[in-house]
C-alpha cells in the first residue's frame, strides 16, 4: 500500500567523506538489495579500557545502495522484517561475520571477535541456534570469538524455549550480550535470569551524562549493579572526550564509539586495525591522552582504584584469540 510521506533515510558517503545528510526516497527494494549482496555488514571496533586494545568488532548493517550512497539500518531494517526476511537476513550477516574472522586471522588480528545483532524470534527457534554452532564449527573458528547481541527490548525471559537457547549457546562457549540496556523491555529481568557475559549501555544513557549529574549518578548505578552479578560492560556511543572521561571513571569494561572508532567496511578495518598498533590514531582524532598511555604500556588506567575482579568479569576477551 502506498504512503502518503516517503521515509526519510539517512545516507552517508564513503569512509572519511562528507558528514551524513538526508534524503527521502519510495518503496525499498530489501529483497533485491539481499540477493544482490548490496546489504553488507561494517564493523565498528570495542575496545577494552583496560589496556585499549581492540578485543572485538561489531557488525552493523549498512545498504550500499547504487544511487543513495550508505544507507543506514533505520531505512530498511524494519522492511526486512515486514517482508518476513528477517532469517535470512541474520543468515548472511552471520555468513559475513564468520568470513570476517577469517579475513582477520590471514590478517594477523586473531585476538579480535566479531559480535552481530540477533532479533529474539531468531533466538526462538532451535534450528538456528544449532546452524551458528554447526557453521562456526565448519569455519574453524573458536565460539568464544562469536559475540551474539539479543535485542533489549525482546521480552526474551517470558519464553522458556529462549531461555535454553541462551544456555546452549553460552555451553558451547559463545559469548552472549544484552545490546541497547535501559531502553526495552523488563530489563532487570534479563539480568536476572539471561546467561549473559556483558551488557551493553545504551547510547541514550550516555548522551550529555557528562554535564548531567543525574543522568551520571543512574549511569555509575547500572555498571555497579552489572559489575556485582559479574558480567561486564560495554558503552556504546562514545563520541566525545567528555563520554570518553566519564566511562574511565566508572570502571566501564569496554566502549565504542566514533570518537574511537567509526563503523567500517572490512577491506578498510584491516589496515586500520594494522595502523592502530603502531600510532593509534584514527580519522583525524587523537585517542584520549590516558587511554593512549595504557595502550603504549606508560601507565595503568586509574591505579588507585584498580578493580581485583576486572579481569574476572571480562574473562571472556582472553579467550578472543583461541581459533
Amino acid at each position: 500500500m502506498a504512503t502518503t510521506h516517503a521515509p526519510t533515510v539517512t545516507c552517508t558517503g564513503p569512509v572519511g567523506a562528507t558528514p551524513p545528510h538526508h534524503l527521502a526516497v519510495g518503496r525499498t527494494d530489501v529483497r533485491g538489495a539481499l540477493a544482490r549482496g548490496e546489504i553488507e555488514p561494517w564493523f565498528q571496533p570495542e575496545f577494552h579500557l583496560t589496556d585499549g586494545k581492540v578485543v572485538a568488532v561489531e557488525a552493523l548493517a549498512r545498504w550500499v545502495h547504487p544511487t543513495l550512497g550508505i544507507l543506514r539500518p533505520d531505512a530498511f531494517l524494519a522492511q526486512i522484517v515486514k517482508e518476513g526476511l528477517g532469517v535470512a537476513f541474520t543468515r548472511q550477516i552471520l555468513a559475513s561475520c564468520l568470513a570476517c574472522l577469517s579475513t582477520l586471522d590471514r590478517a594477523g588480528h586473531g585476538e579480535v571477535a566479531v559480535a552481530m545483532n540477533v532479533p529474539w524470534d531468531w533466538i526462538v527457534d532451535r534450528k538456528n541456534v544449532d546452524e551458528l554452532i554447526r557453521l562456526t564449527a565448519e569455519a574453524g573458528h573458536h565460539p568464544s570469538r562469536v559475540i551474539v547481541e539479543i535485542v533489549e527490548s525482546a521480552p526474551l525471559v517470558r519464553n522458556a524455549h529462549s531461555l535454553r537457547h541462551l544456555n546452549v549457546l553460552r555451553a558451547h562457549g559463545f559469548v552472549l550480550a544484552l545490546d541497547d540496556f535501559g531502553t526495552g523491555y523488563s530489563a532487570l529481568e534479563h539480568l536476572r535470569y539471561m546467561p549473559l557475559n556483558y551488557i551493553k549501555i545504551d547510547r541514550s544513557l550516555v548522551e550529555r551524562c557528562s554535564n548531567d549529574k543525574r543522568g551520571a549518578r543512574l549511569l555509575e548505578g547500572i555498571v555497579t549493579m552489572v559489575h556485582g552479578i559479574g558480567a561486564a560492560v560495554t558503552v556504546e556511543g562514545v563520541s566525545r572526550e567528555e563520554d570518553l572521561d566519564l566511562v574511565l571513571a566508572l570502571h566501564v569494561d569496554l566502549a565504542q564509539g566514533n570518537l574511537l572508532g567509526e563503523a567500517m567496511p572490512i577491506d578498510a578495518l584491516v589496515p586500520w586495525l594494522s595502523r592502530l598498533r603502531t600510532d593509534r590514531h584514527h580519522g583525524g582524532h587523537r585517542m584520549h591522552q590516558e587511554l593512549l598511555s595504557a595502550m603504549t604500556g606508560d601507565q595503568p588506567l586509574h591505579p588507585t582504584h584498580a578493580h581485583p575482579s576486572r579481569r574476572d568479569r571480562v574473562g571472556f576477551a582472553s579467550d578472543f584469540s583461541h581459533s
